[in-house]
């Protein structure tokens, strides 16, 4: 199996791959360079949009808009208006937090992810967006990455990206609610790269990328690692499963944010790439997060 670029960018530091099956194209977003962008699948279609606010996390909703978690607060993308609504403050101070990917439950609540940018003290965490207002889940890690829920819904994926390895809580049916945490795979052996993006397979594996490890790994259920797939790229950053059949894994890697030096070893850096798999994905959730709070107010791209 053999990586093709997907979107040459270079990004400066692309993230949160997402693919939409209903306008057959993958999102993703450039945290650094505070970009929303779309490609189809065909190539038709490639768009960037600017974002006032530094993006770190990105959900697609069941109506077609798109939930973008930045440094200061929770935005709603509308694409057929591009329009950018600004729905609610980050739950946390963005002078040292920001969101940091997300995922959605089975039952369509949005969850957030977030780190701590002075990277001294583990004070990220994990936040469910009930329309209203966030409710933490977890906490204790210093940069946390996708939270991924396996297929049944019992239980909680959350990598622990600064201390290399993926966290497992199982889930409460009636709550939605985390408890016993435990470590689901630690890769601090294995590779000098940690655990960042993952995305789930229909055989309720993990894809998971290795940043700073020029890889991505599948991981079993039982915390087994089953595959290492090289990648043309030292940080990729996040998988995704996408195309008509979930067949393709697209992949997010960080680009000129990174050093010269490293770009020029790497040279598919800051690219989108795609695979071709043998294993389809898990279809990724909708966010069905309620109502938008009163004070929302609306802003043109």
């Amino acid at each position: 199996m053999n990586w093709r670029i997907f979107d040459a960018g270079p990004g400066v530091f692309p993230e949160s791959t997402l693919w939409d099956a209903a306008r057959e194209g993958l999102w993703w977003l450039d945290i650094h360079a505070r970009l929303l962008c779309f490609r189809s699948l065909n190539g038709q279609t490639r768009k960037n949009w600017p974002v006032n606010d530094e993006p770190g996390a990105l959900l697609l909703d069941a109506d077609g808009r798109l939930l973008l978690g930045g440094r200061e607060a929770l935005w709603r993308f509308h694409p057929d208006t591009e329009s950018l609504t600004r729905l609610i403050d980050t739950p946390f101070n963005a002078e040292t937090m920001r969101f940091n990917d997300a995922g959605v439950s089975p039952t369509g609540e949005p969850v957030f992810s977030s780190l701590y940018d002075p990277k001294d003290a583990a004070r990220a965490g994990l936040f469910r967006y009930d329309g209203a207002g966030f409710e933490r889940l977890a906490d204790d890690v210093i940069t946390g990455n996708t939270p991924v829920w396996n297929r049944d819904g019992s239980r909680l994926y959350w990598a622990d990206t600064r201390g290399h390895r993926i966290l497992c809580f199982d889930v409460s049916p009636a709550s939605g609610r985390l408890n016993g945490r435990r470590v689901h795979w630690s890769g601090r052996a294995f590779s000098p790269g940690r655990p960042d993006g993952m995305a789930l397979d229909s055989e309720d594996c993990l894809w998971v990328a290795l940043f700073e490890g020029a890889a991505v790994v599948r991981i079993s259920p039982t915390g087994e690692l089953l595959r290492v797939l090289p990648v043309p790229a030292l940080c990729p950053t996040r998988p995704a499963f996408g195309g008509p059949d979930l067949r393709t894994l697209f992949l997010a890697t960080a680009g000129t944010a990174r050093p010269a030096g490293e770009r020029h070893a790497y040279p598919c850096s800051g690219a989108i790439l795609a695979l071709c798999c043998d294993i389809a994905g898990h279809p990724p959730g909708l966010a069905r997060p309620g109502s938008a709070p009163a004070q929302a107010q609306t802003q043109e791209p």
